[in-house]
């Protein structure tokens, strides 16, 4: 402003606007206020030259060990530098010069109430003023630097002098895509300055003068393979279609197209009446590291214990995604048009239907349809990202679980990779040398299958959540045996000594949907096998016995004795079932640990004895179904 004699105040007074309009600066005159012509000029010089003043500069700030695509940070200065330039240059041709509105003239909507003001006083800046623009399109930084922005747009027709209808943007809130994909997915409602909108449209990031929106989207569609039954993601970059079974649970694998969302637009294009309030709430998967086929994607592993080892990784792809609604354990995924993005949660029937937008005219032509022609295309929503990570490698082996073909093997073995990673990510977040926020974190895991068919790998890691990675991995990597000790003593000592997870433990409001999958208690014996080699310890005869009281209540609803405790040659059960003159001893072990183990205090006693050591795991969240094996071991 100082060098271009900008006067301040009016325009200039709102941040948005203190730069101009962005037609001033691509088209504009360079001695009338900054240009793209002026600041090409002054890159070239400044920066792409050899001897460029601000190359020298720029060169003094970064570290020697800064990784860079080329070997000279020097020459990778320059080559930034040139794509910026290359980046607006595709920007302009995007635009065309308008002329300014002759002096006086009154813009009206089409919600005027006919005294020439518009009833809304909400109207936000256009998308001409320059550094909306640029922000529209991810060109300048928000809050943590999101590479990828993803806009809610709110827009409305608005009426020139000269009669012509052109599109003005009243909301555009953002969020770095990975929150977008959830808070932003098609049927959640979002709350913008006191008005509810439902979100109903899934679009390009295009001119408003673009009549088809979505086009785009469908032109850079890729293909997920997954499995509906567990976590398994396969390798991006894999086209081999002969794989048809998931080698984690054997399960059938699904191909889904998956799109890449960059604006979300409101139902019908407007807000919500007051007694319209219903959505539908879907998640997206926590970032996912796909599994790769055939050979190992991982450098060679840093022991930390027996059965555990780690490595920070970096630039590695992750995948994340919305699946829609599930319906009979399949994920339904979105019904998205074509053309226009309108989006639907059930397949919508084959007919023309209303964009979730309007459309921009000149007040020499037809007024367009609002019908849209396009057909309606079944998707996942979704969003791959080159991060570092923090990985860490478990490695299970009889009498561990490890045949995740079956159901409850698996769960427990999920449940326990849910528990351990988000623990990761707060006693990460938490430790002295990083104290960061845990939204800068992201956790995850995968099951990855061995060729050895008695070991299983299983793959906890932490990521930054900043695209291209921030250094946080590798920082908690330098800490990873002191932030270990904080996530088992996470797991083993909550201050509410809750029975699975709580929110002074695990739960928080980003993880809330995971809440049925968290429990401590399986995290930590999971972690400390990793660590010592250490089994699941058998509880102490009382514990299981308090585990099985609802089970011996209901026992005793069907008239079978139960005592717990009982003694039976020198050896104390904690729970002896009868009914006439047969008998059964009960008792508990992990979830973890192979079904007819022979480990536990109990072996001997059941081979010479009716009974059963039951799956800690199923009963505290299936106690109707143990109940009936018990009752099974009786004669009816």
């Amino acid at each position: 402003m100082d060098e271009h004699n900008i006067t301040t105040g009016n325009q200039t007074s709102a941040l948005f606007r203190a730069l101009g309009k962005a037609n001033d600066f691509f088209f504009g005159d360079a001695n009338a206020g900054p240009t793209f012509a002026a600041f090409r000029l002054w890159v070239d010089g400044n920066i792409i030259a050899a001897a460029g003043f601000n190359r020298a500069q720029i060169k003094s700030w970064l570290p020697s060990s800064l990784r860079v695509p080329d070997s000279d940070i020097d020459h990778w200065i320059g080559t930034v530098a040139q794509d910026l330039l290359d980046n607006l240059e595709s920007l302009k041709s995007e635009l065309k010069p308008t002329a300014p509105l002759p002096a006086g003239a009154v813009e009206t909507t089409e919600e005027d109430n006919g005294d020439g003001e518009p009833d809304d006083d909400r109207n936000a800046l256009g998308d001409e003023e320059l550094l909306e623009f640029l922000f529209s399109r991810g060109m300048l930084p928000s809050y943590a630097f999101p590479t990828d922005l993803t806009s809610f747009l709110v827009e409305k027709l608005v009426k020139q002098a000269n009669g012509t209808w052109k599109m003005e943007i009243l909301e555009r809130p953002q969020q770095g895509i990975g929150k977008a994909l959830s808070e932003y997915a098609p049927g959640r409602l979002i709350v913008i300055n006191k008005e509810t909108y439902r979100s109903g449209g899934v679009t390009a990031n295009v001119l408003p003068t673009v009549h088809d929106r979505a086009p785009e989207l469908f032109d850079d569609i890729s293909e997920l393979v997954h499995c509906n039954t567990c976590s398994f993601v396969r390798d991006l970059e894999n086209e081999d279609g002969a794989q048809t079974e998931c080698p984690v649970c054997g399960g059938e694998l699904e191909r889904t197209r998956m799109i890449k969302p960059q604006v979300f637009l409101p139902e019908d294009g407007r807000a919500l009446p007051e007694d319209d309030r219903e959505q539908e709430i879907t998640y997206a998967t926590s970032a996912q590291f796909p599994v790769p086929v055939g050979a190992n994607d991982l450098p060679e592993l840093r022991r930390l214990g027996p059965n555990l080892a780690f490595e920070v990784t970096t630039d590695r792809r992750l995948v994340t995604v919305n699946k829609g609604q599930t319906q009979n354990e399949a994920s339904q995924g979105f019904w998205i048009c074509d053309k226009c993005g309108r989006a639907e949660g059930e397949e919508p029937a084959h007919a023309p239907h209303e964009r979730p937008y309007k459309i921009e005219f000149a007040f020499n032509q037809p007024k367009p349809s609002k019908l849209c022609m396009g057909t309606f295309q079944n998707v996942f929503l979704g969003h791959v990202f080159a991060t570092d990570l923090l990985l860490m490698r478990f490695t299970l082996a009889p009498p561990m679980a490890v045949d995740t073909s079956s159901p409850v093997v698996l769960r427990a073995i999920e449940d326990a990779l849910y528990s351990i990673s988000e623990a990761l990510r707060l006693a990460a977040s938490r430790h002295p040398q990083l104290d960061l926020d845990p939204s800068e974190f992201g956790s995850g895991f995968r099951i990855v299958p061995s060729n050895d068919a008695d070991q299983l790998h299983l793959d906890v890691y932490l990521y930054d959540t900043l695209s291209g990675g921030a250094g946080y991995a590798e920082l908690a990597g330098r800490c990873l045996n002191a932030i270990l000790a904080d996530v088992l003593k996470l797991l083993e000592n909550c201050p509410a000594k809750c029975d699975r997870s709580c929110e002074s433990c695990l739960r928080h409001y980003h993880n809330q949907h995971l809440k049925d999958r968290l429990d401590r208690f399986i995290g930590a014996q999971l972690l400390r096998y990793g660590l010592s080699g250490e089994l699941p310890r058998e509880l102490t005869a009382a514990i299981q016995s308090a585990d099985l009281a609802g089970l011996a209540r209901l026992l005793q609803l069907d008239g079978f004795t139960c005592t717990p405790l009982a003694h039976v040659d020198g050896a104390t059960v904690p729970l002896m079932v009868a009914r006439g003159s047969h008998r059964a001893l009960i008792g508990t072990q992990s979830g973890l640990l192979q079904e007819h183990w022979d480990g536990h205090s109990l072996a001997q006693l059941l081979g010479r004895e009716q009974g059963r050591v039951l799956n800690e795991f199923i009963l505290r969240r299936n106690l109707p179904d143990e109940h009936q094996l018990i009752r099974s071991l009786f004669p009816s």
